[in-house]
């Protein structure tokens, strides 16, 4: 099961949600505190780095672009489209927005699932999949020698040569929902908080406290906060996590259950008790 699918199971936002309110018009309701009417696509700016025969996704967070380089090459883009119906809105620098004055109907994969891959396995797919495809191509042209690239490259920072795009769709009016405590870095969960009128807390791993989590708290993390895999895991261990395990031991929450990819571990008030178990990879665990 898709990890954001597992977490919105407790929201209270029914089946089928992510088809619902789909990426594109839920990141734009960040920038714009409305419905978005139409068609959105998510348009993340991204650098693609040459392999031998092929192009692989590097990570979008290592970009670290700043709010005039967004500026610049939005104008550059949109200039160039003029009059083709697309028009990208810029929100926050990393999490741009794609306009499409007609319905888009193509499948897409968002770039966590792409990083380090080849991107030809990736591309937009269905009824309008090649028309998309087309576009991602024509920017990255157009990015190809971009003064802002320029200027990145003398500074020894990766070129942003690339728009990612997808999450295509729209979203009708729907009846609101009291939705839980939400912390998170993602935004499509953000802006389907926003469409419901609601705030997500931005990610502050200090933050989190065992006096401020209640049992219907949710907390969804997607970026590492440490150069390392094995850092961003100490990291957080020592922070959200045993921020909630206290409040599991002081009976404030009654468990706790983390996502892995691969299953579900869960927390209790009995887990301190299971010291004889041998310890297992996350890999090996269930619920």
């Amino acid at each position: 099961m898709p990890w954001r699918d597992w977490l919105l199971e407790s929201s209270g936002l029914g089946a089928q949600v992510t088809e619902r309110l789909p990426a594109g018009p839920c990141v734009r309701a960040l920038a714009r505190d409305e419905l978005p009417r139409g068609t959105w696509a998510v348009a993340q700016p991204v650098h693609l780095a040459t392999a031998i025969d092929h192009l692989r996704l590097a990570p979008p967070h290592l970009l670290a672009m700043v709010p005039d380089e967004a500026r610049e090459l939005l104008a550059t883009v949109n200039g160039h489209l003029a009059g083709t119906g697309l028009t990208f809105a810029l929100g926050a620098p990393d999490a741009w927005s794609l306009h499409c004055a007609d319905a888009l109907d193509c499948i897409t994969f968002e770039p966590e699932q792409v990083v380090g891959q080849n991107i030809r396995d990736f591309m937009p797919d269905g009824r309008d999949g090649p028309a998309v495809r087309r576009l991602m191509n024509e920017i990255q042209m157009l990015l190809h020698e971009h003064p802002v690239n320029e200027r990145r490259a003398r500074q020894g920072s990766p070129a942003i040569n690339s728009l990612w795009l997808w999450g295509f769709g729209a979203v009708s009016p729907f009846a609101q929902a009291d939705l839980p405590d939400l912390t998170t870095d993602d935004a499509w969960l953000a802006g389907m908080w926003r469409l419901h009128g609601q705030q997500a807390e931005p990610v502050d791993l200090d933050a989190v406290r065992a006096d401020a989590v209640s049992a219907r708290s949710l907390v969804a993390l997607t970026q590492p906060p440490a150069r390392s895999p094995e850092e961003s895991l100490e990291r957080i261990d020592s922070t959200v996590l045993e921020s909630l395990r206290a409040a599991i031991a002081h009976g404030r929450v009654r468990s706790l259950e983390v996502f892995t990819g691969s299953g579900v571990q869960r927390l209790d008030e009995r887990s301190r008790w299971r010291f004889w178990r041998r310890p297992a990879p996350l890999a090996q665990e269930r619920a």
